[in-house]
């Protein structure tokens, strides 16, 4: 097994990338979180795709931000290319 290290990884939009860099990672930052209120369709030829509409979840003033059972879509800050 090859080890390899990962040096100089950029993270565009990152709030605190020396905070955020991490041992064995980069930890992401949260910018909004939506909840899907429907559903969506896909299909081969996009034809029929239909996205779900969706709700921007308010950031509470204090503590964290509760997820009830269910889909959503997470954007982070930080712009991430996986190869």
């Amino acid at each position: 097994m090859m080890i390899r290290l990962l040096t100089g990884l950029e993270f565009p939009g990152a709030p605190n990338p020396e905070l955020q860099r991490q041992p064995a990672g980069f930890d992401l930052t949260v910018q909004s979180v939506d909840r899907l209120m429907g559903r969506g369709a896909l299909d081969l030829t996009g034809e029929n795709r239909r996205l779900p509409q969706m709700q921007q979840l308010p950031w509470p003033e204090e503590g964290p931000l509760r997820l009830n059972p269910g889909g959503y879509l997470v954007t982070y800050n930080e712009t991430v290319q996986v190869p």
